[in-house]
């Protein structure tokens, strides 16, 4: 419990108003983006979508809607993860392993499954983590 405590008062020591921290927010929103690279799935698969009955070359009105449900879900599910991320990670990771050339600098969800899960599963998240991101390059 004193962990999410001790969040909100660092929270709100660094920023002590509501627009500095959205300002801030907007500032490193282009590198929290970078998680939701999972959009290329959803626009690879968009081919696969099936369209209505009553759907023709020219009016592929069924599809159309198929992809947007599809691309909504992803965008939901994908900022859920994102944010559900962001905020576990600054509750469980001491802020030194953050800095440059700490354990968790650039890989704290690689960091958290080393260190709650154990070396094993940690192992097999950073090899899915190399293979995912050297398939997507």
């Amino acid at each position: 419990p004193h962990v999410v405590t001790d969040w909100s008062h660092a929270l709100t020591t660094e920023h002590g108003n509501v627009l500095a921290m959205v300002g801030v927010a907007l500032l490193v929103f282009p590198k929290l983006a970078l998680g939701l690279s999972g959009f290329e799935t959803g626009v690879a698969v968009m081919p696969h979508v099936e369209g209505a009955p009553d759907d023709t070359e020219e009016r592929p009105v069924g599809r159309i809607r198929g992809t947007k449900k599809l691309l909504t879900t992803a965008a939901v599910i994908m900022s859920a993860f994102l944010i559900l991320t962001s905020f576990i990670t600054t509750l469980l990771i001491p802020a030194d392993a953050f800095k440059p050339g700490g354990a968790a600098n650039g890989r704290a969800l690689a960091y958290l499954s080393h260190e709650y899960l154990g070396n094993a599963f940690g192992t097999v998240y950073d090899i899915s983590t190399i293979a995912i991101l050297w398939f997507a390059g």
